[in-house]
Order: C-alpha cells, then structure tokens, then sequence
C-alpha cells in the first residue's frame, strides 16, 4: 500500500450504525486537505485506499451508511509508525451504551486500554449515553470481550440470588452483544439458554446458536445448560463476584473443540 499522510487524515465517524448496546466497526476518516472521505481499512494487495467526495459522505450519512461523531478523533499512534506510512495495525471504532457499561460494574468509558489511550466522542443523531472511540482492532476485541466476562460475572452472582429472569436475561443478552471470542460467545449462549422461556430455548439455538457452533448438538446443549445450573447454584457468592478468579471450571470445558478461541478472519463490524 503506498503511503499515506497520517497528520493529514482525521477520523469522523463509523461505518454502519449502531444497532446493538456494544461493538465495532471499521472508522470513517477525512482527510483534511481536502475534505474527501473513505473507510479506514487496510486494503489487500497494496491496493490504493479509495475516497469519497464530501457531497457522497454526506449521502452516506443521511442514509445511515455512516454515522458521524461529534467531534473528530486522531488515528491511534498504535495503527501506525511515523508521519507518513502504512498502518501496522487496524484501526477499529468500538462503541458503547452506558447503561451497557454501568451493568458491568465499570466506570463508563475508559480512557485508556491495553496500553492505548482512548478518546470517547458522542454519536451525532444519537442517545447522548451512546459514545465510540478508535484503537486497535486488537485493542476493541480486548476491550469487548472483558465486558462481556464482566457482565457474565454479575450474571452468576444474581443467578445465585435467583435475581428476577428479566434481568438476568437482559445481562446475558448484553455479555453475547460484548463477546468477541468463540469460548466467551458460548458461555454467553449458555446464560442467554438459562433464564429463556422453556419453548424458547430450541427456537434460539436452531436459529443463531447453531449458526456460530455447527458443530453442536442439541443434546449435548441441553446437557451443558443443566450443568450450568448446577454449577452457578452450588458456588458461593464470593466466587461469583471475584475478578481474580476465572469461571472456566471442569463444567464448562467439556466443549470439546466446540468453542475454541481463533482469531477473526476479518474486522467484525458488529453493527447488526
């Protein structure tokens, strides 16, 4: 790819809209020279990056293609080496609601993480608790995935409680909107199956869990939401509430291959 003047580009915006309480997608920048706009992913085959007019931009925007930031946001010093050069990285927008963040027992938007600093900007058009910042796309899966474990934690404390199946449900939906890695999306499957309606639990299985985990059977999930049960009622408090400790146990390993972490093959735009 040939070299771009990074002092000269200024990220905008996010491609897509924000659709889900959490995620990611690929920035939206400006080049400041001239106003052209283009979405900020590394090409293949040193490939040119292609821009758009800021009357396009603007179209992009309007028909919710693109959602505008308020403010502008500079590229991440970890996407890239010097003032002109190719990225090293991708750079990667993440996006959350507070009320997201406020149930994950964390203090909203962090200003810096896995060594990146983090600038939060308020979505245009948007609930003002609804902020995005840019890092890494290795950063942004870090980042999504604590949260979902968080979350996932606070799911097995008031699961203990035997907390209202609303809540629990709505924790659990938020951990499975948060979680990147395949291990952590199953464990949120699971929780998600725990506090369903009974008739369901088979409909969500066949129409999404499946699709993520071909390789799981009914029965088996059947098996591993029971054991779950059992697992989450007979743990202490203490347990449940510990950041320390892990919550992978001799239950939840019995996946046998079926949730193993990989690496994405492509940035995820999580805007669905």
């Amino acid at each position: 790819m040939k070299c771009i003047e990074m002092n000269d580009l200024e990220i905008v915006g996010m491609n897509g809209a924000p659709l889900v309480e959490c995620g990611r997608s690929l920035p939206v920048a400006r080049r400041k020279s001239d106003g052209f706009h283009c979405v900020l992913q590394i090409p293949k085959d040193d490939e040119p990056i292609s821009f758009e007019t800021p009357e396009e931009a603007e179209s992009y925007a309007a028909t919710g293609r693109w959602t505008k930031i308020q403010g502008t946001i500079q590229i991440p010093r970890s996407c890239f080496s010097g003032d002109s050069a190719g990225f090293t990285h991708q750079p990667m927008m993440i996006f959350a609601d507070d009320k997201l963040l406020d149930q994950a027992d964390r203090l909203p938007r962090p200003g810096s993480f896995n060594g990146e600093r983090l600038v939060w900007r308020r979505l245009d058009g948007y609930d003002e608790s609804i902020h995005a910042a840019c890092c890494s796309e290795e950063t942004s899966a870090r980042l999504l995935d604590e949260w979902s474990q968080l979350l996932m934690k606070r799911f097995n404390a008031w699961y203990y409680y035997h907390r209202d199946q609303d809540y629990l449900k709505r924790l659990a939906d938020f951990a499975l909107c948060a979680a990147i890695s395949r291990g952590l999306r199953w464990k949120a499957y699971l929780r998600f199956a725990l506090v369903q309606e009974p008739e369901k639990i088979r409909r969500t299985f066949d129409a999404f869990t499946l699709r993520e985990f071909p390789d799981a059977s009914w029965e088996r999930y059947k098996e591993e939401i029971k054991d779950l049960n059992d697992f989450l009622n007979n743990r202490t408090p203490f347990e449940h509430l510990s950041v320390e400790k892990s919550d992978d146990t001799s239950t939840e390993s019995k996946l046998r291959g079926i949730a193993r972490v990989a690496p994405d093959d492509a940035p995820t735009k999580a805007v669905a």
